[in-house]
């Protein structure tokens, strides 16, 4: 039972790791097609400005009009699709993430922590932290990706293309885990040794 617990343990932090090298690139690549939507957006409500119509410096048929409007929102579809494939693979390592959390959970949960055996992993180490205290971050961990995808998912779902506002609710989005990410990163410095005990 110890063993499946360390082993939770150590799968868990290491899962987290790579989780989080993983979503940094993601939420990077995501920033091209949201820039590219954001412009999208504004062209295409400067073309489907009426009051436009009569300016001199600016005259569109309605013929050219309509191929506009319907090449932008083709474009707009293209960075959307991108978007949600974007999200639809933060989704799978979230859900990767509480699976290993589930796993660690059904092993803490089948210990004795009083047992002679447990003491090393209850208390820790030099080099690996108390099990309460690794409990803590995982839970901690777990739930802070959980918040970030609902945020980014949330803001997807309520996308309108012909809503400017909607469009920066999105990238703030992909952004907030910017200005949270100390939390992850102090985490995984601290577990960063039991992440290899495995190795």
């Amino acid at each position: 039972m110890e063993k499946q617990l360390h082993k939770s343990v150590v799968g868990y932090f290491l899962h987290l790791s790579k989780i989080s090298e993983k979503w940094n690139v993601l939420v990077q690549s995501a920033e091209r097609p949201l820039n590219n939507l954001k412009n999208q957006e504004e062209q295409l409500r400067m073309v489907s400005d009426c009051s436009l119509d009569n300016a001199d410096l600016f005259s569109i048929d309605s013929t050219l009009r309509g191929k506009l409007i319907f090449k932008i929102n083709v474009c707009m579809e293209d960075e959307i699709a991108l978007i949600s494939e974007i999200d639809s693979q933060l989704n799978n390592l979230v859900q990767g993430l509480r699976n290993k959390f589930t796993l660690l959970e059904a092993a803490r949960s089948e210990v004795n922590i009083n047992a002679e055996e447990m003491e090393e992993l209850v208390s820790g180490s030099p080099y690996r932290p108390g099990l309460d205290l690794l409990m803590k971050w995982a839970i901690d961990s777990t739930n802070y990706y959980s918040e970030l995808y609902s945020f980014i998912n949330a803001s997807l779902r309520s996308l309108d293309c012909k809503k400017e506002k909607t469009i920066v609710n999105l990238i703030k989005a992909f952004e907030q885990h910017k200005n949270t990410q100390a939390k992850i990163d102090g985490i995984l410095g601290f577990t960063q040794f039991v992440a290899k005990e495995i190795e």
